[in-house]
């Protein structure tokens, strides 16, 4: 007698979980954001005919495309290019003395003529020793804007001392220069910066979401959250989590007795959060140049078919997948690029000679020459394949790869990240986390069998990427966010769309909504 009552809340709860999440789905649109009006419907199921040809409506700017796409390296016409800066960043500007937040900064402007000066502030092991360089291909873009002074500099940088404060640090190190944004990595210590600048840190994996909490509640005091991927900031940094680091912090600072701490933290409204997507360089990435009108765009890419990137199971399943069907032979005519790992110590480091404050080009620093080596290698082994296989994770994040394998015109087969998904229509191969090696050979064989679609698709992809995903978008994005602040906006501001949906993460954390779904699922079990 008890089943029909159980199903019947079962029925209950599943359609209010299917509101919830319907409810969740969350499409934003800025006016900056991508003008992809006129993309066909992603193909949905990954058996769908490759040989399709592109839509009449898709090439009306074929040969301009075209054009730029066969020779590289160089500039295109259609390349992003730097937005005028707002006004309001040059500004003066005063923060509200309890809170410590910005106040908004009133109408009319002045619009003094003077540079910004932009702080980058990061570890020294970062910039020695990481692989991955999305934060200094930034600053590589960010010198040459015509309007803006670059400085980098940081933890055990020359001058740096640890029995100085933050701020002391680098109003010892930078006497006279105020800063008008200063840009972080990863986190940088128990203090805030100098008051007179917008504070932004940016954010990468949140794999343990605990441990990133923990960072912010260690120093809550950034203007600015900016996260590499926008499904993060809805998963972890809602309000009501917000409000928790926040108590976790002002506890923290109570401790140790830093009463204006508490203060400020206990007066302070939420941060300001935005999805502040990687870049690559398109003087690293790019397409082969064509060497004669003849030639095609598969001549220059010997490798059909390529694995890249780490092939950890528990965080890129499918990766795992293909990396053993290659090795087994079930996949055919693919190699495996295999992962350099994340840290690359050079033994030869000379820091006495490197000016203080002052940005190198990473081309020109001899500290990190064996770094851009790597990354030179990878844009060459992408530049030589015709099809560039990997996942998004079970995250299901845009990681960087597509960035950079988009950039060199490596077809991506991959499954849709849950974020941008614009950016992704038509021009991915789609493959499922769940997919046999079988299916993954038989859908990227079928792709090879149309190189004439596979050219579009690289050439499609190529164009969007070079609109969207240089690091000169990074870096106006950074300056468009520091004048959003300055203008008294609050919440949260996402660039490109994306998708509220269900991810998990290696710590086996969910979002509340995917949580509420797997409960159902136990009650349905139980009963």
């Amino acid at each position: 007698m008890e089943r029909p009552t159980s199903l019947s809340l079962l029925a209950s709860l599943i359609i209010i979980a299917l509101l919830i999440n319907a409810a969740v789905v969350i499409y934003y649109r800025h006016d900056t954001s991508l003008n992809v009006h006129h993309l066909r419907p992603i193909t949905e199921s990954y058996t769908a005919s490759a040989t399709q040809s592109p839509s009449s409506s898709l090439t009306r700017h074929l040969s301009e495309k075209e054009a730029c796409f066969q020779e590289q390296p160089r500039p295109c016409d259609f390349d992003y290019e730097w937005r005028p800066l707002s006004p309001i960043l040059k500004e003066p500007r005063l923060r509200n003395q309890s809170s410590g937040q910005w106040l908004p900064v009133k109408r009319p402007y002045s619009t003094p003529s003077r540079k910004l000066n932009i702080l980058y502030f990061t570890h020294i092991k970062d910039y020695l020793n990481r692989m991955d360089r999305y934060y200094f291909d930034e600053i590589d873009a960010a010198i040459t804007h015509p309007d803006l002074n670059i400085y980098l500099w940081g933890v055990d940088f020359p001058n740096y001392s640890v029995n100085l404060s933050t701020t002391q640090n680098i109003e010892q190190t930078f006497p006279g220069v105020e800063f008008d944004v200063i840009y972080s990595m990863d986190g940088h210590g128990n203090d805030p910066f100098p008051s007179s600048a917008v504070s932004v840190l940016t954010l990468g994996d949140c794999h343990w979401p605990s441990v990133c909490r923990q960072e912010l509640e260690g120093n809550p005091f950034d203007d600015v959250y900016a996260l590499r991927y926008a499904g993060l900031i809805m998963d972890w940094f809602r309000p009501d989590q917000w409000d928790l680091i926040r108590l976790n912090a002002m506890e923290k600072k109570n401790k140790t007795g830093d009463l204006d701490g508490y203060e400020k933290i206990q007066n302070r409204s939420m941060p300001f959060f935005f999805h502040h997507t990687d870049c690559a360089p398109e003087t690293v990435y790019y397409p082969a140049k064509r060497l004669s009108p003849g030639e095609k765009w598969e001549d220059s890419r010997p490798t059909l078919l390529q694995l890249i990137g780490s092939t950890l199971a528990s965080l890129y399943p499918l990766r795992n997948t293909i990396e053993r069907g290659i090795t087994d032979g079930i996949i055919q005519n693919a190699t495996i690029f295999w992962h350099p790992g994340y840290d690359h110590i050079n033994p030869n480091v000379t820091l006495n000679n490197m000016p203080i404050g002052v940005y190198t080009s990473s081309e020109k620093d001899t500290n990190v020459a064996h770094l851009k080596k790597h990354q030179l290698n990878f844009a060459q082994v992408m530049r030589e394949t015709q099809i560039c296989m990997f996942d998004s994770s079970i995250v299901r994040k845009a990681i960087r790869k597509y960035h950079e394998a988009f950039m060199s015109g490596c077809v991506v087969a991959s499954d849709i990240p849950i974020e941008m998904e614009d950016m992704f229509r038509d021009v991915v191969i789609p493959l499922r986390q769940d997919m046999t090696a079988e299916e993954v050979n038989q859908v990227v064989h079928a792709y090879l069998l149309d190189k004439e679609k596979l050219e579009w698709m690289a050439r499609e992809a190529f164009y969007r990427a070079r609109q969207h995903w240089t690091c000169r978008n990074k870096v106006d994005r950074l300056l468009e966010v520091s004048a959003k602040v300055l203008q008294g906006e609050k919440g949260y501001w996402f660039p490109f769309g994306f998708s509220a949906l269900c991810r998990t993460f290696v710590s086996a954390d969910r979002a509340m909504w995917c949580l509420c779904i797997i409960a159902l699922l136990d009650v349905y079990s139980v009963n």
